[in-house]
């Protein structure tokens, strides 16, 4: 009577009893032993949470059997010790009928000539930069996933930067070798443009995959930008003096982003020392994305305080954006007292009152507002919270003795909506000690209040973040008074008076705040839009472009656009052939001559 009792008040004192009564019997194998485990239901989680000498004979029972488990053993023992390959030999019908295709890289792509391998040899990206070993469970899942075809080695051929790309473009008969040569040079133009546009997509597609070698500078893949012209075999280059680093600056700072999210967030010693070893003799865009997307992954967290005004001394732009916002990144959310002082300096509205104008490009200044909305993240913090309301509705008083106020454009107004969206994310059904601040009214009254004929061309710039900050305080929360006076004008007339582009911004808004309801499906879109639009909602009906009907087609790209959020990473092809469906009308759009005045 004893026993039932025993084994249920302490069950794992009575499995462990039980098994090491196994363990000293005379004549007892370890195979006795892990039967005795399967019979008590005993897991390799039940084995972690026992004290460690108590579960080291078990374990070694384990590795024991695990290279030659008897034939007679079941699904449990054969899980046990992690024998899972032996499973398919018991269970038959769960076999997938389609074998491996590709289980590795096929021979033709692996057999170089020596003038291949020579060459690879010199290419600083393909050795000593990364431990290799980091990415092989990913490629291993990759062609599990994907054994019937080769798709994930062309994606990643197709995120490449560093080699030329190739491009169809075949002579019509009646051209001249000049007009060939200048075809050839638009196509360059054009692939050139695609290559400056591919970083993104290889950070995502190398997302936390690396581990680097911390004897080794890690690689930024720069961009090659000649263009082999098929079917002639032609090299073209495109012109160096249309996209040098100062005009497509943007383009290596994301190489440099793509470059920094790809190492693992699990990499260790990623430190002061490591960031100042491969920091350039001078500072570039390239190394400036790099700081932001280690900042990304969490790796700034262990930069020396130090280093980082070493980084912001010569007042690099792009270097001091990328700084400010990977450290606001990896503190995110913590409100830490050294990281704030470092933004305070950055940001013009957190000086103490009377104190000199920054000598700080405004760009710095932009990217510094958004890093305290990262760094006070959910925090619904009241000063901030004040200090960014007041950089969305600032009002410059006109005085001719005093110069214009450059600073607060609408790029500005609409990082300073974030921050305070980010701040209060969420939040706008509990909004604690902010009640007093009016906040909600406040936003409302710049984003789709009447204002004054004198401030529309400032107010103006403020709406887009006004609209963003109501968006993040009410995400999800279903407050459709907030959403339905966010909505697009219920007449067309009411349309003439608002940004068409304002439009997009709005739609977007109204559906983060009325998550639950967004369905992938084009009856939605087309009961979300207003009578007077209903009629077109397919797009396929329209033959000509019109400047009216630009608040229309925003209105349509907000819905289209809240629907990917919503489904986004779900595979639901439904909802793609929707998405298709818009993706293929605008593009016909784009293409169709505009109604000149005058005609009907």
């Amino acid at each position: 009577m004893q026993k039932p009792v025993f084994a249920k008040l302490m069950p794992r004192t009575h499995s462990s009893t039980a098994l090491y009564t196994t363990i000293a019997t005379p004549g007892a194998t370890d195979v006795d032993v892990l039967e005795k485990m399967v019979e008590l239901k005993f897991s390799l989680a039940s084995l972690q949470l026992l004290p460690e000498g108590i579960g080291i004979p078990l374990r070694e029972a384990i590795a024991r059997c695990q290279e030659q488990p008897p034939t007679t053993w079941g699904v449990q023992a054969l899980d046990l010790v992690g024998r899972k390959d032996l499973r398919m030999l018991i269970e038959p019908g769960k076999r997938r009928e389609t074998g491996t295709k590709w289980q590795s890289v096929p021979t033709h792509e692996a057999v170089k000539d020596v003038h291949t391998i020579c060459a690879s040899a010199l290419d600083l990206d393909t050795i000593g930069s990364f431990d290799p070993m980091a990415e092989q469970d990913r490629q291993n899942i990759a062609r599990l996933l994907f054994k019937e075809d080769r798709r994930i080695y062309e994606a990643a051929k197709l995120l490449q930067s560093s080699k030329p790309s190739n491009a169809k473009c075949i002579p019509e008969p009646h051209w001249s070798e000049q007009d060939t040569l200048e075809n050839y040079k638009e196509v360059a133009a054009r692939i050139a443009m695609r290559t400056l546009a591919v970083p993104t997509g290889r950070g995502l597609f190398n997302f936390s995959a690396r581990v680097p070698l911390l004897t080794e500078r890690f690689p930024i893949p720069g961009f090659n930008l000649s263009c082999i012209i098929k079917p002639g075999n032609t090299t073209v280059s495109a012109d160096k003096g249309v996209f040098t680093e100062e005009k497509v600056c943007w383009a290596f700072f994301h190489a440099g982003v793509a470059a920094g999210v790809s190492i693992s967030r699990k990499a260790k010693e990623i430190d002061t020392s490591w960031i100042v070893f491969n920091k350039p003799p001078e500072l570039t865009n390239r190394h400036a994305g790099f700081l932001l997307g280690l900042g990304l992954n969490g790796h700034l967290r262990n930069i020396a305080k130090w280093h980082a005004y070493n980084y912001l001394t010569p007042k690099h732009t792009m270097v001091s954006i990328g700084l400010l916002l990977g450290m606001s990144a990896s503190f995110l959310g913590t409100m830490d007292a050294t990281i704030t002082r470092l933004l305070s300096v950055h940001v013009t509205r957190l000086l103490p009152p009377g104190s000199a104008d920054l000598n700080i490009a405004p760009l710095t200044q932009t990217a510094g507002i958004m890093a305290i909305g990262l760094l006070y993240a959910n925090t619904q913090h009241r000063r901030m919270t004040e200090v960014m309301l007041s950089e969305i509705e600032h009002v410059e008083i006109y005085d001719s003795c005093v110069p214009t106020d450059n600073l607060r454009d609408e790029c500005y107004r609409l990082a300073a909506g974030f921050a305070l969206g980010l701040i209060n994310l969420g939040g706008g059904t509990d909004l604690r000690g902010l009640h007093d601040m009016q906040l909600v009214e406040r936003l409302l009254a710049v984003a789709v209040g009447p204002k004054k004929v004198s401030l529309v061309h400032v107010l103006d710039k403020a709406c887009a973040g006004a609209i963003i900050a109501l968006a993040l305080v009410y995400l999800k929360t279903g407050d459709e008074s907030v959403a339905t006076k966010l909505d697009v004008p219920e007449t067309a007339h009411l349309l003439e008076y608002v940004r068409p582009d304002l439009f997009l911004i709005r739609t977007v808004a109204k559906h983060l705040i009325m998550w639950k309801k967004i369905e992938g499906t084009l009856d939605w879109i087309q009961s979300n839009l207003r009578l007077f639009h209903k009629k077109r909602f397919m797009l396929g009906s329209i033959r000509h472009l019109d400047s009216e009907d630009l608040a229309f087609y925003n209105i349509l790209a907000g819905l289209c656009f809240s629907i990917g959020l919503k489904y986004a990473g779900s595979g639901n092809e439904s909802v793609r052939d929707v998405l298709i469906h818009y993706l293929d009308q605008f593009i016909r759009l784009s293409s169709l001559p505009g109604l000149l005045i005058g005609t009907l």
